[in-house]
């Protein structure tokens, strides 16, 4: 499935293409299911020119046994049809579901917004499983009927392509007049919709600081805007659609005196006019459809447009070997680091190595790629030049789940998940007792961890809520430490911490390095900076001094000379 897809491929071809076969049999079945919807038509038919020609009741039986059975095998299909349906549809919702999920945590843009992507993929599901797929494939019949009337008489065929015409020109210029103006009220409504996500979470800045009632205003603002477009939208799509079902009745009408004037003309029998009354009913009524389904095509299109450009990656991601659980040595070669979205690189061809056993403390001044540094280290941000090699596998080259296991991570802004405090640690495996109470042990967390009404039970909101900056960061250290990771990465890890705690850090540090660990830390406080057997110094990105930390730190803090 790989090679089918590309950036200019179209994801529902893709996938129309993976469930060949079956939308193959819903296409039989609507062929079959259509036919037999010709039915009435020929029931009422018979009725008159045999059952009221003949008087015979058996006659009458006969052929509404026969209707009923027809009746009965075209329920059985159409059900047999929608299961179909829906089987395709919660197979494309598992599939793009996934790649959705995967692809929120690739991808590093925080304008993409997986609540939309997975809204997307709900909206596709909802289409093929829904009438509007069945109602596509009715339409290519159509031509059947019209084939039928054209046996009754050949003027009932061409009254009903005049019909059928008059109402696909109209439902043109219904899709013509509407389509971009729904397309800006769409892009309005998402615009909106970003607005109010971001006022509500950071809702306790907003309060505090006294800009509710100005962002507010300015949400209205924007939102009226878009009520404004949609109610127009709406009006026009309602005057048009009020507009069709008005000439597809006033034709329908028409029709049927048309019938009933070739009956007075002895062209046709009078059940002729009823079945084709019947007939030119359902020719009709699918191209009455046409508009909405066009409009849900639309949407779908761009729900579709919206997914491409999420998951397109997914397709071409494949598994990659296991390497071997590294020891922790560190080479970075000629790295050149850029943040998702932006142009602008923070780091500049940085170069350095270093053994297993190390602690490597990394300073700077704010601003200068400390942070952008660390995430690189660990994967979370590409290199746009240049490789990090750990055991001298390049990072690339490594599943990144496997990777993900052999290191500990601490970010600067600290990030716990919805769950139990023992769920976070234990990075939501399968809880085993003894092994999160180890890493809350060496994290210096179990004690605080006790005094919390439901201890390691605890359940924490969104990005932990409900604990203090101090209590977060010692449990992030502990979801760091969790199986003993050869490689630790600690970004700012003292930051929350008061005097005590960065004491319980450094003892910590020193005890993960006698086991032979790889420790790499940034610190403002030079109580921890003291830990390091190496410090790194990163200016506006680039590399100042690398070295052993006594050398280092007479260097970066020795006074300037003064000129006599």
């Amino acid at each position: 499935m790989n090679h089918l897809f590309n950036t200019q491929s179209s994801l529902l071809g893709l996938i129309v293409s993976t469930h060949k076969k079956a939308f193959i049999s819903v296409f039989i079945f609507s062929f079959v299911i259509n036919i037999l919807m010709l039915t009435p038509s020929f029931y009422m038919l018979l009725i008159f020119d045999r059952v009221l020609t003949s008087f015979n009741p058996w006659t009458l039986l006969a052929l509404t046994l026969i209707a009923i059975f027809l009746y009965g095998l075209m329920a059985l299909l159409e059900r047999v049809r929608l299961l179909i349906n829906a089987s395709i549809a919660s197979n494309i919702e598992n599939d793009l579901s996934q790649k959705v999920y995967a692809a929120s945590h690739r991808i590093q843009d925080q304008k993409t917004n997986i609540i939309q992507s997975l809204n997307d993929v709900a909206a596709i599901k909802q289409f093929i499983s829904g009438p509007s797929v069945n109602s596509m494939l009715d339409v290519p019949w159509t031509p059947i009927f019209i084939f039928i009337l054209f046996i009754f008489n050949f003027w009932m065929g061409i009254a009903a392509i005049i019909s059928c015409a008059i109402l696909i020109i109209l439902t043109l210029v219904n899709e013509r007049a509407t389509k971009r103006g729904q397309l800006d009220a769409s892009k309005l409504m998402a615009s909106s919709s970003l607005s109010a996500h971001d006022s509500a979470r950071h809702s306790e800045v907003v309060g505090v600081m006294g800009m509710k009632k100005t962002l507010q205003a300015k949400w209205m603002k924007n939102h009226h805007v878009f009520s404004e477009k949609a109610f127009q939208m709406a009006s026009l799509s309602a005057n048009f659609s009020s507009l069709i079902k008005f000439f597809r009745l006033i034709l329908q009408s028409l029709g049927l005196g048309f019938s009933a004037w070739l009956v007075l003309d002895n062209q046709i029998h009078p059940g002729m006019m009823i079945a084709g009354s019947i007939l030119f009913s359902k020719t009709l009524g699918p191209i009455e459809n046409i508009s909405v389904i066009l409009r849900q095509w639309e949407q779908l299109r761009f729900a579709e447009s919206r997914l491409r450009d999420v998951i397109k990656d997914e397709y071409f991601v494949h598994e990659k070997i296991s390497l071997p659980k590294p020891r922790g040595h560190l080479k970075v070669e000629g790295i050149r680091v850029t943040p998702p979205g932006n142009e602008v690189s923070v780091i500049h061809n940085l170069s350095f190595q270093s053994e297993a056993g190390q602690v490597i403390g990394i300073l700077g001044p704010s601003g200068s790629g400390k942070s952008s540094l660390m995430r690189a280290l660990v994967g979370a941000w590409p290199c746009g030049e240049g490789k990090i090699r750990w055991d001298g596998s390049h990072i690339n080259d490594w599943n990144e789940d496997e990777l993900g296991q052999y290191i500990g991570y601490v970010p600067q802004d600290i990030q716990l998940l919805r769950g139990t405090i023992a769920e976070n640690i234990a990075r939501f495996k399968e809880v085993e007792s003894e092994a999160v109470i180890e890493a809350a042990k060496h994290a210096k967390a179990h004690d605080m961890i006790l005094k919390l009404p439901n201890g390691y039970n605890t359940l924490l909101g969104e990005g932990g809520s409900g604990l203090s900056g101090g209590q977060r960061q010692k449990i992030a250290i502990a979801r760091a430490l969790f199986e003993n990771p050869p490689i630790i990465i600690l970004d700012e890890p003292s930051s929350f911490l008061d005097d005590t705690g960065r004491i319980e850090l450094i003892q910590m540090m020193q005890m993960m390095q006698s086991k032979d660990r790889m420790i790499i830390f940034t610190t403002h406080h030079r109580d921890v900076v003291n830990v390091a057997t190496k410090i790194l110094v990163l200016v506006e990105g680039k590399l100042q001094a690398f070295g052993n930390s006594t050398d280092v730190l007479a260097k970066i803090t020795k006074p300037p000379q003064t000129s006599k």
